[in-house]
């Protein structure tokens, strides 16, 4: 079993994980004026309203589909690249229909979803994993990690976008 300290630290990280990337999310919000919206994303067939819409969506999305089946064990169904593919462009499409205020409140919703999350993780659930819809192995701290890693990625897109 891994040592209560280090349990105490991976909570602290998941929190620190969470926090910052919250209020990055929305310093982003904030930086995107009325004319930035439906600038398009060099190099990708969304805009800056998709790919915000898209980093809200998957907060709330990744806590149903990944934390909660991480923390029982439970491997995804991994479905044929070409089907994941369509469900994200559709699922990103239609839910990118949303004003910033909506996307902001869509984000909070999921965020406060995985705060709430945090204190119920025992110290012994912090290591159980379990394989995504990609087929790539997380545990539950590492589930906190890549909603940070997540969000990096989009971030720069954005901020690429907005500076041109």
């Amino acid at each position: 079993m891994i040592s209560e300290a280090n349990e105490t630290g991976q909570r602290a990280t998941a929190l620190a994980h969470l926090t910052d990337t919250h209020a990055a999310f929305h310093r982003l919000l904030a930086e995107i004026g009325a004319g930035d919206w439906e600038r398009p994303i060099s190099g990708s067939a969304w805009n800056v309203r998709e790919q915000v819409c898209h980093v809200a969506n998957n907060m709330a999305f990744l806590y149903r589909n990944e934390l909660l089946r991480t923390l029982k064990g439970k491997d995804a169904f991994k479905p044929p690249p070409f089907i994941l593919n369509f469900a994200n462009v559709l699922i990103t499409r239609r839910g990118a229909k949303k004003s910033k205020a909506e996307a902001a409140a869509l984000y909070d919703a999921g965020h406060a979803q995985y705060l709430a999350a945090i204190d119920t993780i025992r110290d012994d659930q912090w290591q159980r994993g379990a394989k995504n819809v990609l087929g790539e192995y997380r545990t539950v701290a590492t589930c906190f990690a890549h909603l940070a890693e997540h969000f990096a990625d989009h971030e720069g897109q954005i901020r690429s976008a907005l500076s041109h």
